[in-house]
């Protein structure tokens, strides 16, 4: 069977980015021939897609706007998939204009699709919101990655059925871990509001640790700024996950908001412990053990000073920190490997049928 992923306009590489090069293959392995079409922008290679096109974004933003759905168009006859999934809000929409019936799509949604109050004026919210809703009212199925983001969308664009199917990670073998009794602190994810690097670099001011900002995006300049005199952090940009993974010994994760924490679970893989605000998806990650809960769980409106004491109390104790890590990577081992996540995706991609005739938008 033919998946056409559509994936534009992947600006900077974050969590679909690494869903997508680690998904891929394993779709591959179950017989999906996959293609991709991505933005020319992303300076990388889809990891093993059988097929590629990239969307070049030149003129303005309706010209950007115009040439999503026709690059869609050109994927679907030159590709001929027998589903198409898309995976940001962008590629959403473009689906939605494009597709009319002619191939069963599902949306997968990752992260809220429009933004939250405080985040950008009110027209450019109500306006995303609007069309998004209409979007997935015309997508044969919804997918969201975590069980709090499905709730969302269900309630606020009042959507029928929303499928969870979250997000998944490899689980690296207990040999190649290391223990992690150091006091590096890490910032894994994409520089932006939601995300909250200014939340995390406040947090670690007078913490005694090395702190590393691991990502790229729109608040890159502003992070480096803000770090500027902070002689204990650094800012890295963007890492290849693993060697960010592989140089910390504790995750925080500032988030104002998550759909779910992939960061969150790929620290975890590796029996790195994490402290993180009760945001999104992140209580679906630990609930499962009060321990975890108890330790590394904030409240939604934790400031950066709740987050430094906490913080200097997990680093103060190493015993507790190790314990915490190992019960993070039993969890995600259980609940979160990866294999089973996307062949569930796949299950439920090849069962999609065309829910909306051709005439019907």
């Amino acid at each position: 069977m033919r998946l056409l992923i559509v994936a534009a306009p992947m600006i900077s590489r974050g969590g679909v980015y690494s869903w997508l090069g680690e998904a891929t293959p394993i779709l591959r392995a179950a017989d999906w021939t996959v293609g991709v079409l991505w933005a020319a922008r992303v300076e990388a290679t889809p990891a093993s897609a059988d097929w590629e096109a990239r969307v070049e974004e030149s003129g303005g933003r309706l010209a950007r706007v115009r040439a999503l759905p026709q690059a869609v168009d050109s994927a679907v006859a030159d590709f001929a998939p027998d589903r198409v999934l898309s995976v940001l809000p962008q590629s959403d929409l473009a689906c939605a204009r494009s597709l009319r019936g002619t191939v069963p799509w599902a949306a997968m949604v990752h992260g809220r699709p429009y933004p939250a109050p405080g985040e950008g004026g009110a027209a450019r919210r109500l306006g995303w919101r609007a069309a998004v809703k209409w979007a997935y009212g015309h997508a044969d199925r919804v997918f969201a990655v975590s069980d709090a983001l499905a709730e969302t969308l269900r309630e606020d664009l009042e959507l029928g059925q929303v499928t969870t199917v979250h997000n998944g990670v490899e689980i690296p073998p207990a040999a190649e871990l290391r223990p992690r009794p150091g006091r590096t602190v890490g910032f894994l994810g994409r520089l932006s509001t939601e995300k909250a690097p200014d939340l995390f670099l406040e947090a670690v001011r007078g913490v005694e640790c090395d702190a590393r900002v691991f990502g790229d995006g729109p608040l890159l300049a502003q992070t480096r700024a803000q770090a500027a005199a902070m002689p204990r952090v650094t800012i890295e940009g963007w890492t290849d996950r693993d060697l960010a993974l592989e140089a910390i010994d504790l995750l925080m994760l500032s988030s104002r908001r998550e759909a779910f924490p992939l960061a969150c679970i790929e620290a975890g893989a590796r029996g790195i412990p994490i402290l993180a605000r009760d945001v999104g998806g992140i209580r679906e990650v630990l609930d499962d053990d009060p321990e975890l809960g108890r330790h590394c769980l904030l409240p939604a409106s934790a400031s950066p000073a709740e987050f430094g004491a906490r913080l200097t109390a997990l680093l103060d104790d190493t015993e507790l920190r190790l314990d915490l890590g190992r019960r993070l990577r039993q969890t995600v081992s259980e609940r979160f490997a990866l294999p089973g996540q996307v062949h569930e995706l796949g299950r439920l991609l090849s069962a999609t049928a065309p829910a909306k005739s051709a005439g019907s938008l």
